[in-house]
């Protein structure tokens, strides 16, 4: 599984339209031969989707305040985090960016001391679940992962 910032499918049909990052699956039987999976698949959430409530706080006591949740992940295997606010309305964000999200295994993190970093827009937004935080393989092992979401600037 690999997850791509930007569309990297620039030639099919309808790729000016992903606003959010891009996952790639590529599927091997047990002989390590690639299976064939159809263009139309879709893969369904089969469990319950579990939502983490988030709070406010200022670990630094700096200029750097982030809302923070803690989850646990199971192996270093990639995974797909939701955070869902109480209240949201994306009509007119378009694309833009709403937080910065930071994880870090173990304690919260800060602006200058994370293990992942990456940007949280209006269109990772997923009904009814949230905002989809993609988290990629091998950045983090088995435990407590915080993450804090900041805020950014609207236009």
């Amino acid at each position: 599984m690999t997850e791509y910032k930007k569309n990297p499918y620039f030639y099919a049909s309808g790729a000016d339209s992903i606003k959010s990052s891009l996952v790639s699956v590529e599927t091997r039987d047990e002989n390590e031969q690639d299976l064939k999976i159809p263009k139309n698949v879709r893969f369904n959430n089969t469990k319950t989707t579990q939502f983490k409530s988030f709070f406010f706080n200022n670990i630094s006591g700096g200029e750097d305040p982030m809302f923070y949740f803690i989850t646990n992940l199971n192996g270093p295997d990639a995974a797909i985090v939701y955070v869902r606010p109480e209240v949201y309305d994306a009509s007119g964000l378009d694309d833009q960016v709403l937080y910065t999200a930071f994880g870090r295994m173990d304690t919260y993190p800060e602006s200058t001391s994370y293990e992942y970093k990456t940007d949280i827009k209006a269109a990772n937004w997923e009904d009814p679940y949230g905002f989809k935080i993609f988290l990629p393989d091998k950045i983090f092992r088995k435990g407590k992962l915080y993450i804090g979401l900041k805020p950014q600037q609207g236009d």
